[in-house]
């Protein structure tokens, strides 16, 4: 009896809080699954098939790879987990800080994208690589561009996710206990996202000193926030 009453309080019979565990599920399968396709069906197969460099391919991918794996494995944890919203909650407060491994990826993004494009215009073989792999059903519409971006909007979204959940959960005082958890992960996971547009912005004013450096040698370039 005790486990029964255990298991109905880790579930919710609020439609409105079951609409947002279903969605942070539906989604990070939907990523999973694209993020798959990158590495399997793209970084992968294009250094076995040696279509491009490996220098112009670990731009274009950066560490696509490690993202992967460690959303494989929270997905794992997300879908046993799904009917416990304190489950749930521990997930991304345990996982938080792995997830500054986003901050390396979100970098190397402009310079990826870029890569890319001029990349599949020089490359003829890289060019033909990519239309062919555009035709993979399981990809529908999407294009490598589309899905590489994916990671890029990927923490962002986990924020709003929580912070929904948290919204609904606020408006049942017997969840207090939940909500808290659920407050906690927001937080640790806003932490990553102010690291993650951080860490962007220096990066980005890097680039820019870089490249007026390369258009003025001879000229020193002092950064906004340099000592």
């Amino acid at each position: 009896i005790l486990f029964l009453l255990q298991f109905k309080d880790d579930m919710t019979d609020n439609p409105q809080i079951q609409n947002v565990i279903q969605e942070i599920l539906t989604t990070e399968r939907s990523y999973n699954k694209y993020l798959s396709i990158v590495v399997n069906e793209y970084a992968k197969k294009i250094m076995e098939e040696e279509v491009t460099d490996a220098n112009t391919a670990n731009k274009i991918f950066s560490n696509i790879q490690t993202i992967q794996k460690f959303n494989e494995d929270m997905l794992q944890e997300l879908e046993e987990k799904q009917n416990s919203i304190e489950g749930l909650a521990r997930i991304f407060i345990q996982r938080a800080a792995f997830l500054k491994m986003y901050i390396q990826y979100v970098n190397n993004f402009s310079d990826s994208a870029t890569t890319l494009a001029q990349s599949s215009k020089k490359n003829k073989r890289l060019s033909r690589f990519l239309e062919d792999r555009k035709k993979l059903p399981q990809q529908g519409n999407l294009d490598l561009s589309d899905m590489l971006i994916m990671p890029v909007q990927r923490c962002p979204r986990y924020e709003l996710l929580l912070a929904d959940l948290s919204k609904k959960l606020g408006s049942d005082p017997n969840r207090k206990g939940e909500k808290d958890l659920v407050d906690e992960a927001v937080s640790k996971v806003k932490d990553v996202n102010r690291s993650i547009n951080e860490q962007s912005r220096i990066a980005e004013n890097l680039n820019r000193v870089w490249m007026i450096q390369r258009q003025f040698p001879a000229m020193e370039v002092r950064l906004p926030f340099s000592t």
